[in-house]
């Protein structure tokens, strides 16, 4: 996707050699009949073996004045130290060849590095013949000495230089920052989870680097401009750089760059193996990334420098086309970092909005975790539009309401804050928008279309259930479920509109029933179904729906059989009915009823309680025939018909002078258990909090806004992500990286643990249990000589026996034997009635236990759940044995390690 960058470093060196002075040269070799040769000392120091600097210039070392001037002219000819010299600086005997040298040389059909090497092999056997004739002859080593790690001259040489600069020999300016944020406000700012908190900068001890002139100055041109042109300033001895584009970490790789021509990033404090430390690794290499390259910018190396850290970056995100865990904690600071630099990086903005984009296979792992909402929040503006009267809003709101049929209306929990009051004050209403999140969304909504609409909401329902699971209460997930509403309903009135296409033409909705195909299961059945039912059902489409609901799933499910199918279908049967028995006289005026079967008309003739006749006659005859008709209506004798008669009758009890348009939808969706069956008040309760059910899977502000075609609702008032001068803060936002606590932490926290004692749940004190006088120890010991006969031992060991070691009269829950509960933590013990949620399981999966206690079909105890959702394997009974009762596919064995609890509070079970 990048390309490679330039290596540069031998090119460098090799200009630095062949001009010596021009980049500060400090040491001059004398040759009589010759000019000078001049070279640098940190560099002869690092690359000339050390017994070769003793024997014969031991002058780099003893004298410091420069610059310091050799005659080795009786040692060594001149024409061989060039050579010498040469392979110091680039590890090479002969010059670098560029590609006009190579094309002049006529060899074709080599590439740039074969060519290279032909030229050069003769050349260089030749040479080091010479070389080792004369170390012979001296007695000492000419060429450095390798490690046992190095295999080749290129590797060494590329080490001699990283260890020139670590250990920083012969160094000659230094390279300062200052004001540099210190190390324990930036943990302390990228460990919090609920806001972004701006990196506060204190004055310091200023961060200084040991560099060498000649190496920044053929590297770079901002550091050649200083040191060796007209402008430089030749008593510096040190660059002031500023501390809001380079930070330590920034600066250390640039300058491992600048010798080694690689990215050398320091290593990270979490290096084990866990897969969560490695997680932070990555983390931690993409925050020093994104830093380098805006720092590597500046100093104008977008060719080096930057190409291998876009490189990198690819690396750590595979590519960006994966959408792995990893992937899609990293891919949100990557949206940002290719939105900030798309003057550089656009083939990077548009490969990842493609990505985010894809409804199909990004909506369920990238729109669900949590530094994308983050991102989505932090890129909300807020622009003040025209005031709305409130006759218009009001207007508007129906509107919304009766398109969408949305009565899902959940505020935010900040909305009674003074700055969301101000937000919403009377001085006008203000719209929120994205740019990078609006042509993402804009981009998924042209991706939905009529062929993929079903798999885009299993995506969503996917997608919800994540989010459902990380984050039950929604708070950090409120920015993104808002535009996931928008999808959902773009989605369900899309398959509301198509139904009988995905019905029989296009049968996907089928395999829901039969689970052949795209593997969907009953679970996302019901949760299309009850989308459908709730908000995509209308006048002009509502025959329809009942339709495919009855002749085409339930004549799937006549094949195949599935149990488990038929309360999703006898659920969506009655709501179905239910809305064509209030409006079907609306739904006659539409044409609704033309074209059904003559079969399916007559069941739904029967289920609403209404004669074929008034369904297939004219209009226009309804009047007389509602007027002069006196045939008292059938008693309703189905099951389906009792529950349309029984609502209908519910709903004129309750509310006879409302309109039948203001009845409808409030539908109550099915249970999704027996024991989520609540009381009227309880249920109210319910709907005002913020929650997730089969048929409210998204919680999302009121007053929406429709701002253009896709209806853009407003966002919702959340706590914001502030970004103050740079994006620094928001990158550490995007990638928090935990860090592993100290083991004297650990054992603070243990220490503490022990010595305080465990809060109590009473809310009075206790009185103090009264001393007793032992009544048998008179009778015990009555006998003559202290010794009791068989008839008082064996009725003490009756009594002894009979004593209950349960509650007292005053411990009220708590057991005040000498065994207190200040010796140790409280086991919890399951019991029926409790809320669990299973372990081990790919999507969040919580239940209500039924049973524990010895099964017939294994050894041990086992507990019997009941299921929210649809992923059990039985109704509470297994091989005829019945153990509590459940709908199909609700119930499910588990051991008692399989779950933990997460509501103490046991159920009343009469």
């Amino acid at each position: 996707m990048f390309e490679r960058p330039v290596k540069t470093l031998k090119h460098s060196l090799f200009n630095v050699l062949e001009n010596a002075q021009e980049y500060v040269a400090d040491v001059c070799f004398i040759y009589p009949n010759h000019p000078a040769l001049w070279a640098h000392r940190a560099l002869l120091l690092t690359r000339v073996p050390e017994p070769f600097i003793n024997e014969y210039i031991p002058q780099l070392v003893t004298k410091q004045e420069t610059p310091i001037s050799l005659d080795i002219s009786v040692v060594i000819p001149y024409t061989t130290l060039r050579q010498l010299l040469r392979f110091w600086y680039i590890a090479d005997f002969s010059a670098p060849l560029d590609e006009a040298s190579l094309l002049s040389s006529k060899i074709t059909g080599l590439s740039l590095k074969d060519v290279s090497s032909t030229l050069q092999s003769e050349v260089e056997a030749t040479i080091r013949k010479e070389m080792n004739l004369l170390e012979e002859k001296l007695g000492v080593p000419l060429l450095p000495i390798k490690n046992q790690e190095m295999t080749t001259d290129h590797e060494q040489w590329i080490s001699d230089l990283k260890r020139m600069m670590d250990e920083k020999i012969a160094t000659d300016v230094f390279v300062n920052i200052f004001n540099v944020p210190s190390s324990s406000s930036t943990v302390t700012n990228s460990t919090k989870q609920q806001q972004v908190t701006t990196t506060t900068t204190t004055t310091t001890t200023p961060v200084s680097f040991p560099v060498h002139r000649f190496i920044l100055a053929s590297q770079s041109p901002y550091f050649y401009s200083v040191f060796c042109t007209e402008f430089r300033e030749a008593s510096t001895s040190s660059v002031h750089m500023p501390s809001d584009i380079f930070s330590s970490s920034t600066l250390q790789v640039i300058l491992y760059y600048f010798y080694t021509d690689t990215l050398i990033l320091p290593v990270s404090s979490s290096s084990s193996s866990t897969t969560q430390n490695k997680l932070n690794v990555k983390k931690h290499e993409l925050r020093i990334l994104q830093k380098v390259f805006t720092a590597a910018d500046f100093l104008g190396h977008f060719d080096t420098i930057c190409k291998a850290v876009l490189i990198k970056m690819s690396v750590l995100c595979h590519e960006f086309k994966c959408v792995c865990s990893d992937c899609a904690i990293l891919l949100p600071s990557m949206l940002l970092f290719a939105d900030k630099n798309e003057k550089y990086v656009p083939k990077l903005r548009s490969k990842l909005i493609a990505l985010y984009a894809d409804p199909l296979d990004s909506l369920a792992p990238l729109w669900s975790q949590k530094p994308f909402a983050i991102l989505v929040n932090s890129m909300a503006l807020q622009v003040p539009t025209k005031p709305v009267s409130s006759t218009t809003m009001n207007d508007s709101a129906q509107v919304v309401s009766q398109i969408f049929n949305n009565k899902v209306s959940i505020p935010s929990p900040t909305s009674n804050s003074q700055d969301n009051q101000s937000i919403g004050s009377s001085t006008g209403h203000v719209e929120h928008y994205q740019t990078l999140i609006t042509e993402i969304t804009d981009r998924t909504f042209e991706n939905i279309t009529k062929h993929n609409s079903v798999r885009v909401l299993h995506s969503l329902h996917l997608c919800l259930s994540y989010i459902r699971g990380a984050d039950p209460f929604p708070t950090w997930s409120q920015p993104t479920l808002t535009i996931l509403n928008q999808f959902l309903h773009s989605t369900v009135d899309m398959i509301s509109t198509n139904f009988d296409y995905y019905c029989v033409e296009y049968p996907i909705l089928l395999s829901c029933v039969d689970g052949i195909g795209y593997g969907f299961s009953v679970d996302f059945l019901g949760f299309v179904l009850n989308r459908v039912l709730t908000d995509g059902i209308h006048d002009g489409n509502a025959a329809i729906l009942y339709q495919g609901i009855v002749r085409d799933l339930g004549g799937r499910q006549e094949m195949v059989r599935n149990v488990a199918v038929d309360s999703v279908l006898l659920d969506s049967r009655v709501k179905c009915a239910q809305y064509i028995a209030k409006r079907w006289t609306f739904v006659k005026a539409a044409n609704g009823f033309q074209t059904l079967e003559k079969d399916i008309l007559r069941l739904l003739a029967e289920d609403i309680n209404v004669p074929v006749r008034n369904l297939t006659k004219p209009l226009e005859n309804d009047f007389s025939s509602t007027i002069f008709s006196f045939k008292p209506k059938k008693t309703p004798h189905t099951s389906v018909a009792k529950a349309v008669s029984n609502d209908m009758n519910s709903t004129n009890n309750g509310s006879n002078s409302k309109r039948l348009s203001q009845d409808y939808p409030k539908i109550v969706g099915r249970t999704r258990s027996l024991s989520a069956s609540i009381s009227q008040e309880e249920s109210i309760k319910k709907d005002t909090q913020s929650h997730y059910s089969d048929s409210e899977d998204l919680v999302v502000v009121s007053n929406t806004v429709a701002t253009n075609s896709h209806s853009r609702r407003m966002m919702p008032k959340y706590r914001t992500y502030k970004r103050n001068g740079s994006t620094g803060s928001l990158t550490d936002a995007l990638l928090p990286i935990e860090l592993p606590k100290k083991k004297e932490e650990v054992e603070e926290t243990e220490v503490t643990e022990k010595d305080t004692p465990r809060p109590t749940r009473l809310r009075f004190s206790l009185p103090d249990t009264p001393s007793r006088v032992n009544k048998n120890s008179n009778r015990l010991t009555s006998t003559p000589g202290g010794s009791m006969n068989i008839a008082q031992m064996s009725s003490a060991r009756k009594k002894k026996r009979a004593k209950s070691p349960g509650k007292s009269r005053w411990s009220i829950g708590y057991n005040t034997s000498d065994s207190s509960d200040d010796e140790g933590p409280k086991k919890i013990v399951p019991a029926v009635g409790q809320k669990i949620e299973l372990l081990r399981r790919p999507l969040p999966t919580q239940g209500t236990i039924k049973y524990i206690g010895d099964v017939e079909f294994a050894k041990g105890t086992w507990v019997g759940v009941e299921l929210e959702s649809r992923l059990g394997n039985n109704d509470g009974s297994v091989d005829g044995k019945r153990y509590f009762q459940t709908f199909p596919q609700r119930g499910v064995f588990v051991k008692i390690d399989d779950f933990k609890i997460i509501s103490y509070e046991k159920k009343s079970t009469s």
